[in-house]
């Protein structure tokens, strides 16, 4: 048997065989398990709450963080705190055996909340929930449709975080869709600029390493940046990648940019 589990980001799923010979392909059946439902949410102090949901009444629910739970992991009871981003996994066991598992990816960061000001504004197409949606601490999906994204119709990101204080700062990382079909591209580059009074900032550094803009199913990109600074400020810019080349489609028209979530770690 083969056994396949769809990233929680994910809208849809796909299923194809490649035969080594030609030849005949038999299948005999075709199982959807359902999963444990996990949701998570603000909460307070820079966490996040997690909470999960069986779809099984006599399944016991067992959870990890960062890896798969087994027979031995902790029984969920009640709503966890999450003070650190991380994925977290959901099993459902019969007895010490897995019937099905989920995962998702909590994005709590020390930006969580935080206020932001961007130097050109969204599309109004795609507007999720305003400024604020790259620090709300929720992720989008690979629908681009589905009300976490902001959309920029040319212009690059270039969101400024106000941490509301000096701040040790490990890493920043952005988080875009990649969905070339849509018009949607990653950018060709991510610069992370710090500052302690809010005008004069300083570069701390820049990345053009991404899985590029392969056509097929949509995906989610994360570009982390190394700053390993105090800063009050972050200033986030990412560069749009522009006219849409050859060989995609709405080749010639301006591409678009979706951006998510900013984690300060």
């Amino acid at each position: 048997g083969f056994t396949f589990m769809a990233p929680s980001s994910s809208t849809n799923a796909i299923l194809s065989f490649d035969l080594v010979t030609q030849g005949t392909c038999w299948l005999d059946m075709l199982q959807m398990s359902p999963d444990p439902l996990i949701r998570y949410e603000p909460g307070t102090g820079g966490s996040e709450m997690v909470s999960v949901t069986s779809p099984m009444d006599d399944a016991r629910v067992r959870y990890a963080f960062g890896k798969m739970p087994d027979a031995s992991s902790p029984v969920y009871r009640k709503p966890l705190a999450v003070k650190k981003a991380v994925t977290v996994y959901a099993g459902l066991f019969a007895g010490d055996s897995l019937v099905a598992v989920a995962r998702v990816f909590v994005p709590v960061s020390l930006a969580l909340g935080k206020p932001v000001v961007l130097a050109a504004p969204y599309d109004p197409k795609y507007p999720a929930a305003g400024n604020g949606s790259l620090t709300d601490g929720l992720m989008g999906s690979t629908a681009f449709r589905d009300g976490r994204w902001l959309g920029f119709d040319g212009p690059d990101l270039n969101a400024t975080i106000d941490l509301e204080g000096r701040t040790s700062i490990r890493s920043v990382t952005a988080s875009f869709l990649c969905d070339p079909n849509s018009g949607i591209f990653l950018p060709t580059a991510v610069a992370v600029y710090t500052s302690y009074d809010g005008q004069h900032f300083e570069l701390a550094g820049e990345t053009r390493d991404h899985s590029g803009n392969p056509r097929g199913e949509p995906f989610l990109q994360k570009v982390t940046v190394r700053v390993n600074r105090t800063a009050r400020y972050i200033r986030v810019v990412a560069k749009a990648f522009g006219p849409i080349p050859e060989g995609y489609l709405f080749k010639g028209s301006m591409s678009w940019l979706f951006a998510d979530e900013v984690l300060v770690q």
